[in-house]
């Protein structure tokens, strides 16, 4: 019999809040690499994906604040996930898929993921999402209280 667990309602909306800021953080601001080494149809320089990205984006979806602030809030929010991925690294794997990744996971894609990742790799381990729920508050806990 699988019991239920039950989290408040304002855990979830800090939870949502706290996502949607790394999110904003870690693919707002404008992307280092601007060009591959190949050339598109027209003869010009390709961008690369991230840049591309981040430039056909709806202007509400850029970070824009004073570069900065940007700099080092994301120097921070590297930080405090490194940090996460040395101290809690199943933590880390549920955060980064929700966070960094593009784009961002679920938390039922997230277990589909680290449940596959598990059998590719003969481990025990069975993720749910409650589970996945779970991971990800105690991680953002840890991340916020780092940042």
């Amino acid at each position: 019999m699988a019991t239920t667990i039950e989290v408040p309602v304002e855990v979830l909306r800090a939870f949502n809040h706290w996502i949607g800021f790394f999110q904003e953080l870690w693919w707002g601001e404008v992307p280092l690499k601007m060009h591959e080494r190949g050339l598109d149809e027209s003869g010009s320089p390709q961008w690369h994906p991230e840049f591309s990205r981040w430039l056909f984006a709806e202007p509400a979806q850029r970070y824009d604040v004073v570069a900065h602030e940007t700099a080092d809030q994301r120097l921070r929010t590297t930080r405090a996930f490194r940090r996460l991925r040395r101290k809690a690294p199943r933590e880390f794997d549920v955060l980064y898929l929700m966070v960094a990744r593009k784009p961002p996971m679920g938390l039922r894609e997230v277990s589909e993921a680290l449940t596959a990742r598990a059998i590719r790799n003969d481990k025990p381990e069975r993720y749910n999402e409650e589970a996945v729920l779970m991971l990800a508050i105690s991680g953002l806990d840890k991340t916020m209280r780092w940042w």
